[in-house]
């Protein structure tokens, strides 16, 4: 069997532009895209983080800086058919007062009504050895994307096999022919066959893989990659996303503006987070032993999600990951234990029973709260502008911890004076405001 060739790390580099739809189809589970104008909040630690082995590198003293989305570009990378996101960044001076919380402004307020269905329908699904190196199967249930060819027996033909030659095109829009089979006997199967060995060989797909079919409303069909395992750049390779995090840093420091490039398949969590949200739990009264709750993509092809419960076990000085969480379930459903504040929601003390609860659909839509990471969900039919999954979410519950004790107080957002990055000291002139910073780089030390 032959081996494929490795993948180039992905660059962001790409002519090829794509939708809205089509980008969080092919981007990974509670992925969205901020817009033009929205206050938001730059997160450096989790902008290293996109990048795993840049983890353990000194960061910035400032863990946050306030911006405005001035620019918003979706890609798709011609290394590795990748998704990504260019983000442009503009400071803002000094540090703005939290806003009052408002209806819907708070993580534990009722979710919005939902949007309108998005129009886009897609299907994903793992590729196993045989769908790479064989033909590829279609399981039967995703007609409502690539529908079944009509076979017509008379009953004396019980052998007859229906194919017909399908056109997709792939992310960077290139086209694509595949020959599409139903068999009828000796059992239903329904395949790509012709033209996807090809496909598969081209884009480099390994077992693994998902494969993401969609359909547009006028019947176009378009063929994205979700890859299980994306290449990274070397470490420290200072051309590549250690210079990027550095000069997004400097220029952010500096009140300038800058621009960063998202990649949801590779980022653990996003780091460009609006800043209502932010401010909203910061807001809260953290404390040792209180209840929250999160909600967990338990299903990615069936785009199904849980809540899961845990309580807090410790909370951390630093706002990035402050939440140190101790679950009530076991992997796979279990989640990092560190987590930002924004991602969960706190319950009160009796909100559990000690016993696993399965909701029914109005009762999660009803007590579910404003989710701070779920602005551009996936459906079974396509992405949604709404906050929550269609697909009721399962809750898991603990028993409650003893009484909350040791709150904690954070720190404000503090203007920093020096900043520690990949070994470097680079020193702020503070002669002014937030935005009329200098940044100096500090002479090597003799």
């Amino acid at each position: 069997m032959a081996t494929q060739q490795p993948l180039p790390p992905a660059d962001g580099v790409g002519d090829n532009t794509v939708d809205r739809d089509v980008w969080l189809a092919c981007a990974a589970p509670f992925s969205r895209i901020p817009t033009v104008g929205d206050e938001v909040y730059y997160f450096p630690d989790g902008h290293i983080e996109q990048h795993q082995h840049l983890s353990a590198a000194p960061l910035p003293a400032q863990d946050r800086f306030h911006c405005t989305v001035t620019d918003v570009s979706l890609g798709v990378d011609d290394k590795t058919d990748e998704v990504f996101a260019k983000i442009s960044l503009r400071p803002r001076p000094g540090r703005a007062a939290a806003p009052p919380p408002g209806p819907g402004g708070s993580s534990n307020s009722p979710a919005p009504a939902p949007g309108p269905p998005q129009k886009l329908r897609y299907f994903t699904k793992d590729l196993s050895q045989t769908d790479v190196y064989a033909k590829f199967r279609i399981p039967l249930e995703n007609e409502h994307v690539l529908p079944i060819p009509k076979v017509e027996t008379d009953g004396a033909d019980q052998q007859r096999v229906q194919r017909q030659d399908v056109v997709m095109r792939d992310t960077r829009g290139k086209s694509w022919r595949f020959s599409e089979t139903y068999r009828v006997n000796p059992s239903k199967e329904h395949s790509l066959g012709t033209g996807w060995l090809d496909f598969a060989k081209a884009k480099r797909l390994a077992a693994g893989d998902k494969i993401v079919f969609m359909r547009r409303p006028n019947g176009d069909l378009i063929v994205g990659v979700r890859r299980l395992h994306v290449p990274r750049y070397r470490p420290f390779d200072f051309q590549g996303p250690a210079q990027d995090v550095m000069e997004a840093v400097r220029l952010a420091a500096a009140g300038r503006p800058f621009t960063v490039t998202y990649f949801p398949r590779q980022a653990a969590v996003e780091f460009i987070v609006p800043r209502s949200e932010v401010d909203d739990a910061l807001a809260t009264s953290w404390e040792p032993g209180a209840v929250v709750r999160m909600e967990v993509m338990e299903d990615e092809n069936r785009q199904h999600t849980v809540w899961v419960h845990g309580r807090v076990n410790a909370i951390r000085q630093n706002i990035w990951r402050m939440l140190e969480i101790i679950w009530g379930v076991d992997p796979p459903l279990a989640t990092t234990r560190s987590v930002n504040a924004w991602q969960v929601a706190s319950l009160p003390p009796l909100a559990t029973t000690g016993r696993s609860v399965i909701r029914s659909e109005s009762e999660s839509q009803a007590q579910s709260p404003s989710s701070s990471t779920r602005a551009s969900r996936h459906t079974d039919s396509g992405p949604s502008a709404t906050p929550f999954s269609a697909t009721p979410p399962r809750t898991i519950s603990i028993p409650s911890a003893s009484p909350p004790n040791n709150p904690v107080s954070l720190s404000p957002l503090q203007n920093v004076k020096t900043i520690k990055l990949f070994g470097e000291t680079i020193s702020v002139d503070g002669g002014g405001g937030g935005g009329s910073e200098q940044v100096n780089r500090a002479p090597p030390s003799s």
